[in-house]
């Protein structure tokens, strides 16, 4: 057990917890854009990162995949460097879907100024 915050949590649930908030920051994820990538709720994924729940498998493997890296890589006690991403085109699609977006738009604002 791992005091937190005047609280006990299990050792995996905290390792767990500092491994999420590492990988998300890493990519550049906001709690709310996990939860979407990994279709969880937001209050969920704050509720790892603060070591109070602890997912299932199923979303243990989701979690992972939104943020580029293996299942045992989120359970892993070592240097921060052992979550290097494993899964670089899963992140490279969503921020690529995004600038899709963005350009699109940008493009057909472009065209509508250019034609008045």
């Amino acid at each position: 057990m791992v005091v937190m915050a005047k609280r006990e949590y299990p050792y995996l649930q905290v390792v767990l917890s500092n491994n999420v908030k590492t990988a998300r920051n890493r990519v550049g994820f906001s709690q709310q854009k996990l939860a979407e990538l990994s279709g969880i709720s937001t209050n969920f994924v704050a509720a790892i990162e603060s070591a109070r729940k602890f997912p299932s498998p199923e979303n243990l493997e989701r979690l992972a995949a939104s943020l580029g890296v293996k299942p045992y890589q989120l359970l892993y006690d070592g240097p921060s460097e052992s979550l290097e991403l494993t899964h670089v085109e899963t992140i490279v699609t969503h921020h690529r879907n995004t600038l899709i977006e963005q350009i699109t738009r940008m493009t057909a604002e472009t065209i509508e100024t250019l034609g008045k």
